[in-house]
């Protein structure tokens, strides 16, 4: 109180806020400078990341092969298996009903067709099983290691921002201390 009676004048006080608050300001202005910095960082690596990811989708045409393959040696299978259970109940009715033993041949002709063409399907089914899980297995882990690197890259910069608030707080704190 002294030093404003004997000077009379605010001048003094208000240097010392406007040092404060130019101080404050740059604090600021720095801290929303590297936010600004991170952020198109960020941006940057996203972009990038998204043309990895589209890469690896591409190379992994195969895969997109083997589960079309799959899908339709299912239904294949699927629809034989149904033949082939329908030609045998039509074989066993034809026994039960007595028919003629032409007609008694020509369903067991039917039911060996539809007996090897599902045994077919059987077969070709396991084998496009054991491809469609080899490139299932190698998809997903071409996948999980893209995310891996997104993942770790993304923690990085979260540490970076972490890092640069608690930087700025410390700062600020530093000039209030003043």
């Amino acid at each position: 109180m002294k030093f404003l009676l004997a000077d009379m004048s605010f001048s003094p006080v208000w240097s010392l806020v406007k040092t404060y608050v130019e101080s404050h300001a740059d604090l600021h202005r720095n801290f929303v400078k590297s936010l600004v910095d991170l952020s198109k960082n960020v941006q940057k690596y996203t972009d990038e990341a998204i043309k990895i990811h589209k890469t690896v989708k591409e190379r992994q045409s195969k895969t997109y092969d083997a589960v079309n393959l799959i899908q339709t040696t299912t239904t294949c299978l699927q629809k034989a298996k149904e033949n082939y259970f329908l030609r045998c109940m039509e074989l066993e009715k034809l026994k039960h009903e007595n028919g003629t033993s032409k007609e008694v041949a020509r369903s067991e002709m039917r039911v060996k067709k539809a007996r090897e063409e599902y045994q077919q399907y059987v077969e070709k089914y396991a084998s496009v099983r054991i491809e469609f899980m080899t490139r299932m297995s190698e998809a997903a882990k071409n996948f999980q290691e893209v995310e891996a690197v997104y993942l770790s890259q993304m923690k990085n910069y979260i540490s970076e921002y972490a890092a640069s608030f608690l930087g700025n707080q410390e700062r600020i704190t530093l000039v209030i201390g003043h």
